[in-house]
């Protein structure tokens, strides 16, 4: 039986395979724990071989930069685009110069169910639908053959996607001339189930009985060192800082629910396939403590000469400082997300017990922590957590 990839940990789910077959032999199918793979359907191959050659997640990537990298802290001047941002705002920079100039964006955001997904912009309001984190993978659809095309006609495009995302789109691109093409990676801890994502907005709207309109992963409402979750309710109503509020973040966090791929990742160093990189710039506190005002701050890893050329476009619309790789503390520009060791066994009981179930096993979501949240949550309410963390920062 012929097959794209030796195993899930070698495959990123990029699509590029699927495209690149010249007979459509190939289908996303979602597997067991909710994350789509290539597969072939057997009596339309003519094992040609290109889905495999297309494909840029191989054990023996070496990609080596011919730019000297560039590492900057960046924020956008605007504080309302600061703020409604994840970290420091650069990426709607970026677009804005795109879209300013006729050209098409691409990014992950939620459709009216809130799957993520990626899709094009071409106004700044359907674009301001990619700002803010989004921690699942999301569905390509059919955008690389969508760029493929936009790319033929000469138009201006940005991607912005994980850097297997990214990987797979230039692979599949190999043939054709990009040199309108910009590309935005990110550093990236690892893409969560879909499925997972969606256990969790169900259990949200059984428990309040109403359906969930909009998600945050990270607001800013606590500022930008807070991950505080907040989910919209249709009736107008949001929820956040409680127990049922951090089980997905939880989750997130323990690693379980990520995509095999993730922790066998060959782009989790320095050695980026994008024009420009982007992330939250984590110790900046510590590093340049007069510049953090905890409203975000993005960490930009310039990787090439067309991402030097696009960073030169928008530098006046932000304010920056350069750093090095030495302050900036991101684990997945060194390696790869570790894979637990009871990572099997989370999954059985899933499979066997349900969503609550697991998160209620693996991370006690007990009397405790109701009573912590709630207190974080009046302090909020109240101001008075607002007082404290103003207190701290002058101290």
């Amino acid at each position: 039986m012929i097959s794209v990839y030796k195993s899930k940990e070698c495959c990123s789910g990029c699509t590029a395979c699927r495209f690149a077959c010249p007979v459509s032999a190939i289908d996303m199918i979602q597997d067991d724990e909710g994350f789509l793979y290539p597969y072939i359907i057997q009596e339309k191959c003519i094992n040609c071989g290109k889905c495999r050659k297309v494909c840029n997640f191989k054990e023996s990537y070496d990609h080596k930069q011919s730019y000297q990298q560039e590492v900057l802290a960046v924020k956008h001047l605007d504080d309302t685009i600061r703020m409604s941002s994840t970290s420091g705002g650069m990426f709607t920079a970026m677009s804005d110069y795109i879209i300013d100039n006729n050209g098409v964006v691409y990014g992950a955001c939620f459709d009216e169910n809130l799957r993520v997904i990626h899709k094009k912009a071409t106004s700044k309001d359907e674009r301001d639908l990619f700002k803010g984190s989004k921690y699942v993978q999301s569905d390509l659809n059919n955008v690389l053959i969508e760029i493929k095309t936009l790319l033929e006609q000469q138009n201006l495009v940005l991607f912005c996607g994980t850097p297997c995302q990214v990987a797979g789109l230039k692979g599949f691109l190999s043939d054709i001339d990009t040199q309108n093409l910009f590309t935005c990676d990110l550093v990236c801890h690892g893409v969560t189930s879909p499925m997972i994502w969606n256990d969790h907005l169900k259990h949200l709207e059984i428990d309040k009985g109403i359906k969930v309109i909009n998600y945050s992963f990270r607001s800013k409402m606590l500022g930008w060192h807070s991950h505080t979750e907040v989910a919209e309710f249709e009736n107008g109503k949001k929820e956040y800082l409680t127990l049922n509020m951090q089980r997905y973040k939880l989750l997130y966090h323990s690693n379980y629910i990520l995509r095999p791929s993730c922790y066998n990742c060959v782009f989790a160093n320095y050695d980026r396939l994008s024009d420009i990189t982007l992330g939250d710039f984590w110790g900046i506190d510590r590093v340049m403590p007069d510049y953090d005002d905890n409203k975000g701050i993005s960490l930009v890893l310039i990787n090439s000469h067309k991402g030097k050329i696009l960073f030169d476009h928008v530098k006046e619309k932000v304010e920056y400082r350069i750093s090095s790789k030495s302050e900036c503390v991101q684990p997945n520009l060194e390696c790869p997300t570790k894979k637990p060791e009871t990572r099997e066994v989370f999954w059985d009981d899933y499979f066997r017990e349900g969503y609550k179930y697991v998160t209620d096993k693996y991370f006690c979501l007990n009397k405790r922590k109701r009573l912590k949240y709630f207190i974080i949550r009046l302090g909020y309410n109240t101001g008075l957590l607002n007082m404290f963390q103003q207190y701290i920062r002058r101290c």
